[in-house]
């Protein structure tokens, strides 16, 4: 007789993703819900977007609620006046903005080197560009400088911060304290423990540390000076200083959603980071008003559940932390993109320092999202030594690929028609399409017949597509079609799929290609090596030339086509099936979310119990000559 089925409730927790947005991501998430119908989940998306009306698939039985929530704008609005806000409010945006510094470290460990422009950028590398410098674009007070027109107001700012320094350092002192016992710090209701309970548990053999121990990421990435005064003294690790302003903004938040607005974030960076060459006030007050509207993500409300599993980016996990700080739910975490992109394409138009603080911010969350999760689950080997360099605990890591159904992408014969090439992705200014469209242009002008599907283009950039086309004067030799509902047909009509990602896509769309037994040219850019091996061809990023000799090679080799196409698919049958994912995850679900076992007691007597003689009844059974 089958035991009866778990029914832990899970909250899956993305951005903008599954169930209302069909693309690569979705389809994974859909894998994992319809896989594990032991499960009960709650589906909650949170965007910075317009939320979707309706749910783009149909939703399985054991899905008991799918809700969608855009983060609400007005927080991001201008913040009031210095001196509106409390101690309080204000003490939680100096530790937040103070916390940011400690990023420097971590960036100069996985980058070398600063990117011009960016705090701490003396000129001691060629190519610099000045801060100041009218010929690099920026006028006064947009780079880092310490003049420019921020300069009066950044005395200004700097005036009136005495008032809740005392309470910052008490906050910070004992954190550190707790940091340094091991002491967990207890979260709403009472479900978080100590290190080494119940709770605890050895990652070595699937299970969790403890729920909510309130301590930071990365405590030995960089030290920060003390913040109370910020002078050479006493350290504070700076991922700590950041993750106690976010706690405290959350809690805050949770009292009074309200108070994002008033939050005092310009007065704040123009003061932390002056030390850094300060920031403008013009540039201070435009981070400010992006940050206030990505920490409207710590006010969405998360459904009750047993876990908590985050898979995205920034803003789904700045909402599972706030959950988890007031509920104290354990949190399972899965890197599914190339965390903290150097940028975004739309913020090109930002000044250096502005971009520089985001990517920071992001950073920063990640870390603190590594500290409180109970396990990690990165994709691939790339997305593991990405998080161990940004102070994930080994112990924590536990490494589950990607997967697909092979039912849904069967290997099927080449269609004779004229040569054919078949991307796959969004469309948008960073899906990859631009390299793309670069190297296509050469081989066109090798192979005149050749075709080049765009399958995947969503309405909002076909826009885009058109205008990137057109610029290239490709015209009839490139099509869009929206992803087709039948996975079957997404790579039937190409002999070569062109695997060009952008800088954050997870491998999901080169594994379909993959298990299609179509032959792939991938750009070596995040997990591509590791996923691909051998069994493809492999091209190096920023080299359309290079891209465009490979395609145009097996366009014109048939038999190197096929063998290639058939390793690829025993590849994905081997590493990549979505069997091996769902039973991952669902050991990772049934540890975390499982109830701790009950409390174990030892007695221990002080006194040594007396002796006393076997009882009478079983005296007879001993003999007398022993």
């Amino acid at each position: 007789m089958n035991p009866t089925p778990s029914r832990e409730r899970v909250c899956l927790l993305t951005g903008g993703g599954y169930p209302y947005r069909r693309d690569a991501l979705s389809g994974w998430c859909r894998t994992l819900v319809e896989g594990l119908r032991r499960f009960r989940f709650e589906l909650l998306t949170v965007t910075d977007r317009e939320p979707p009306s309706a749910p783009a698939y149909p939703l399985p039985f054991n899905v008991r609620s799918a809700r969608a929530v855009a983060i609400d704008r007005s927080s991001a609005r201008p913040e009031r006046r210095r001196g509106d806000s409390d101690d309080r409010v204000r003490s939680a945006a100096a530790l937040l903005s103070r916390g940011l510094l400690g990023d420097r470290d971590t960036e100069s460990r996985t980058r070398g080197a600063r990117e011009p422009g960016e705090p701490g950028d003396r000129g001691d590398h060629p190519g610099r560009r000045e801060a100041r410098s009218p010929s690099n674009g920026l006028g006064p007070g947009d780079g880092w400088g310490s003049e420019g027109r921020g300069g009066r107001e950044g005395e200004e700012a700097a005036e009136g911060w005495g008032v809740h320094e005392g309470g910052a350092r008490e906050a910070l002192d004992g954190r550190s304290r707790e940091a340094r016992d091991g002491r967990s710090r207890g979260a709403g209701d009472g479900r978080s423990r100590e290190a080494g309970n119940g709770r605890s548990r050895e990652a070595g053999n699937g299970r969790s540390r403890e729920a909510g121990n309130g301590r930071s990421p990365g405590a030995e990435d960089g030290r920060f000076p003390e913040a109370g005064d910020g002078r050479e003294g006493g350290v504070v690790p700076a991922d700590l200083v950041f993750s106690e302003g976010l706690r405290q903004i959350a809690e805050l938040a949770a009292e009074r959603p309200a108070i994002l607005a008033s939050l005092p974030l310009a007065d704040a960076l123009a003061e932390a980071w002056r030390s850094e060459g300060r920031l403008s006030m013009r540039d201070a007050r435009t981070a400010a008003t992006l940050l206030r509207h990505a920490l409207g993500a710590l006010t969405v409300p998360m459904p009750e559940a047993d876990l908590v599993h985050c898979v995205g980016g920034t803003t789904p996990l700045l909402t599972a932390l706030a959950g988890r700080w007031r509920t104290g739910t354990p949190l399972l975490l899965t890197e599914a993109r190339t965390p903290v992109a150097r940028h975004k394409p739309h913020e090109e138009r930002l000044s250096p320092a502005v971009r520089t603080v985001l990517r920071r911010f992001r950073g920063a969350v990640a870390r603190t999202g590594y500290a409180e999760a109970g396990l990690i689950a990165p994709l691939s080997a790339y997305h593991h030594s990405w998080a161990l360099r940004h102070g994930a605990q080994a112990t924590k890591l536990v490494q589950v690929p990607a997967g697909v159904d092979p039912s849904e992408y069967p290997g099927a014969a080449e269609l004779d028609t004229e040569p054919a090439v078949v991307w796959a992705g969004s469309g948008g200014p960073d899906s990859g399409l631009t390299p793309l469209l670069a190297a296509f242009e050469q081989v066109v002008a090798a192979v005149p017949s050749t075709v080049l599907h765009l399958v995947g283009v969503t309405a909002a950039h076909e826009d885009h597509c058109a205008e990137q086309i057109e610029r290239m004067r490709l015209g009839r030799a490139v099509r869009l079609h929206p992803l087709p509902a039948d996975p079957r047909d997404r790579y039937t009509a190409g002999h070569v799929v062109a695997h060009v990602p952008g800088p954050a896509d997870p491998p999901y769309r080169l594994i379909e290609a993959m298990m299609s037994g179509r032959a792939v040219v991938g750009v070596d850019v995040g997990p591509a090596a590791e996923t691909l091996g051998d069994a493809g061809v492999l091209v190096q990023p920023g080299d359309p030339a290079e891209l465009a000799i490979a395609v145009t090679d097996l366009l014109r080799s048939p038999s190197r086509r096929r063998q290639l196409g058939d390793a690829a698919r025993r590849r994905a049958l081997t590493h990549f099936t979505n069997d091996r994912v769902v039973r991952v995850y669902g050991a990772l679900y049934s540890d975390l979310a499982a109830p701790p076992p009950a409390a174990a007691f030892e007695l221990a007597l002080a006194v040594p119990a007396p002796r006393s003689e076997p009882p009478v009844t079983l005296r007879w059974l001993v003999r007398e000559d022993r």
